[in-house]
């Protein structure tokens, strides 16, 4: 029998552990554990491989964006959603400027978990690995130059959006993108499009566009397409 994706819940709550692992089981057809601390959390995480964990604001010794921190040090292919207050709702701000996938609110609409939980996990499927990817990835300031002269079209990291490179700047290597509608963005430079591409390849981050969106804002729909236009396009389920 196929075991649906991982989830660890980390709540200090025995009730909203029990009822939320239940809904994930049950309903969502979840393979599901629990930790009441961070720390057995961070234990649990150190010897099985997630790919999401479910984590409450409101946690003993290490609250739950310290936690979402440390997840993504030492293990940044597990997607994280942070259970928060309405009261607390900046924090969720903060979860997500920390690389949270999502939030949800307490008490929590349990239909409305699983929806979002399932969002979440479908982006799982978009994670880089190097594993079988082409030794030549053709990527370079050449290949850029070369998309501009033959005004060629690429989706959008969010698989809506139609782009292409409309003009670049030789002398300090700026690329300037437009879309169908016809919205021309601001300069993107090229040394940082290299480094995160750089960092795909040593898998250091993946090519999500929340996750490039942490390193270049804004800019993760565009770079995430253009990126996987350009080859960085294998997926490690």
């Amino acid at each position: 029998m196929t075991m649906g994706p991982k989830i660890l819940v980390v709540d200090d709550e025995m009730e909203v552990r029990t009822l939320l692992a239940r809904a994930l089981g049950e309903m969502g057809g979840f393979s599901v554990e629990v930790a009441e601390t961070a720390e057995e959390a961070l234990q649990k995480i150190e010897n099985t491989l997630y790919d999401l964990v479910l984590v409450d604001f409101k946690l003993p010794s290490m609250d739950g964006l310290q936690l979402i921190s440390e997840i993504l040090k030492s293990k940044p292919q597990t997607l994280t959603v942070l259970l928060t207050g309405h009261a607390t709702i900046d924090s969720a701000v903060e979860a997500m400027k920390r690389g949270a996938s999502d939030y949800l609110t307490k008490p929590v609409d349990l239909d409305q978990m699983l929806l979002c939980l399932r969002r979440v996990l479908e982006e799982k499927k978009r994670f880089v690995s190097i594993r079988n990817h082409p030794v030549q990835c053709p990527f370079s300031w050449e290949k850029i130059k070369e998309m501009k002269d033959k005004q060629t079209e690429f989706w959008a990291g969010d698989g809506l959006t139609r782009l292409r490179i409309v003009d670049i700047s030789e002398r300090d290597r700026n690329i300037f993108m437009i879309s169908q509608d016809g919205k021309i963005s601001w300069p993107l430079r090229y040394h940082k499009l290299e480094d995160i591409h750089n960092r795909i390849h040593r898998r250091e981050m993946a090519l999500l566009a929340y996750e490039i969106d942490r390193y270049i804002p804004t800019w993760g729909n565009y770079v995430s397409g253009l990126l996987e236009f350009l080859g960085c396009d294998k997926v490690s389920m």
